[in-house]
């Protein structure tokens, strides 16, 4: 969702931002986000969402069931964060890192359903 979201300009990271930013209003893991891009790189977002969805559903079955979203936030938060120190990364995909790990940093603060 974030190492290969489209982001050639400004007004793609606006569109992909809003869009993360609801993506992960739901993080409990009995409750699956809704795709809610209407940008113009639907096929590579939806590619995305169903790779995410699978991780959701691997995470959710190895937790027996537990909805709690402050481990699955906490694992994702280790693939998402470097990625601002990645060389190869533009810097639409540093800033857009910083920005979801942000977002899961609240999560994980609050730890309870928004």
């Amino acid at each position: 969702m974030v190492e290969h979201a489209p982001l050639d300009n400004e007004k793609e990271m606006e569109e992909y931002i809003k869009f993360i930013s609801r993506f992960y209003d739901t993080v409990w893991l009995d409750e699956p986000p809704v795709n809610s891009y209407r940008g113009a790189h639907r096929d590579v977002i939806d590619r995305n969402m169903c790779m995410s969805l699978k991780m959701r559903e691997y995470a959710f079955n190895s937790v027996k069931g537990d909805p709690n979203p402050v481990p699955y936030c906490l694992a994702l938060l280790e693939w998402i964060l470097p990625v601002v120190c990645y060389n190869s990364s533009s810097t639409a995909h540093k800033r857009l890192s910083m920005i979801v790990s942000g977002l899961l940093c609240e999560k994980v603060m609050h730890g309870i359903r928004i």
